[in-house]
């Protein structure tokens, strides 16, 4: 199961509450492991942790709520990773500018991310952000190719005939170098 970074304001009862409602239950749903630094901190440097979900991660949503200076800085370094397919932004839609709930003096979406396709989100109709989450999830999964890894058994190799291949490759080895030689 591959993991779904996200990236968020911490703290904040309402983006913790959306963490807990929202974010767990869809990421879940959709076959992967939900992270947030806080959550899952290996005790390390954190900022090296976060480049490192940021990079490993095959999803990433980013919430945009209450605009945090951190946050535009770890969706910069994901774009910077050129993981624009991978990253999912998201923000409370308050935010918006064309909301007829915006306040000019409030919190908004700062211009170099304004023309990105943001998943907008009201505390009054999570189930509407629940579903587009998602569709948009499920979506960008379809367009990330995973390496596919390919285990064998211990108990189905036949350990005399890979010692034999073993032993020929290293006598051919030889031989080719001899020639090479004379």
């Amino acid at each position: 199961m591959f993991d779904c970074f996200v990236i968020m304001p911490i703290n904040k009862p309402e983006t913790d509450m959306l963490w807990k409602n929202v974010y767990i239950p869809i990421i879940k749903k959709c076959g992967l492991n939900q992270r947030r630094i806080d959550k899952h901190d290996d005790g390390s440097s954190l900022h090296s942790q976060i480049l490192n979900y940021i990079s490993n991660s095959p999803i990433v949503i980013a919430d945009l709520t209450f605009s945090r200076p951190n946050c535009y800085y770890e969706i910069g370094y994901a774009m910077g990773q050129n993981k624009n397919q991978n990253l999912i932004l998201c923000c409370r839609e308050d935010h918006n500018s064309d909301s007829p709930n915006f306040k000019k003096d409030g919190f908004k979406i700062h211009f170099d991310l304004q023309t990105y396709g943001i998943l907008w989100w009201d505390n009054n109709n999570l189930k509407e952000f629940k579903k587009e989450l998602k569709i948009k999830i499920d979506y960008r999964k379809k367009l990330i190719k995973p390496i596919p890894v390919v285990e064998v058994p211990q108990n189905k190799i036949d350990q005399k005939k890979l010692t034999q291949y073993i032993k020929e490759a290293e006598l051919e080895l030889r031989r080719t170098a001899w020639k090479k030689r004379t």
